[in-house]
């Protein structure tokens, strides 16, 4: 079975990991304690809730907290795909990713891209 990782999220990769859990994937989520560009209502505490795991770190624009964060995941399990919809921790989770050997956006493409 398909093991996916939303990282941080706005109401759209909520939509994603609900999208998710429709289809029978198992995701985890890594989410941030500062940045929340969603609503906290029912509907995102039960897609949460169904998430293998969730994992909350003060900011997901560090790619060293990501990189902690995507070892504690690895270590249960691996990790099929590593998503995002959330552009300000795209940078950080293209680094994170390279150090894992994740498959990512390309770090150097990321910024290429910001410059």
């Amino acid at each position: 079975m398909t093991h996916l990782v939303f990282v941080d999220s706005n109401f759209c990769g909520i939509e994603g990991m609900a999208r998710a859990q429709a289809l029978g994937h198992q995701y985890s989520a890594v989410m941030s304690q500062e940045l929340v560009l969603y609503h906290m209502n029912d509907e995102t505490r039960r897609v949460l809730a169904g998430a293998e795991r969730v994992l909350w770190i003060d900011r997901t624009t560090d790619p060293f907290q990501l990189a902690g964060a995507l070892r504690q995941i690895l270590a249960e399990r691996p990790i099929d795909a590593v998503l995002s919809h959330l552009e300000y921790c795209v940078e950080a989770l293209s680094q994170a990713c390279v150090e894992l050997g994740l498959r990512y956006t390309s770090a150097a493409g990321v910024r290429l891209a910001r410059n």
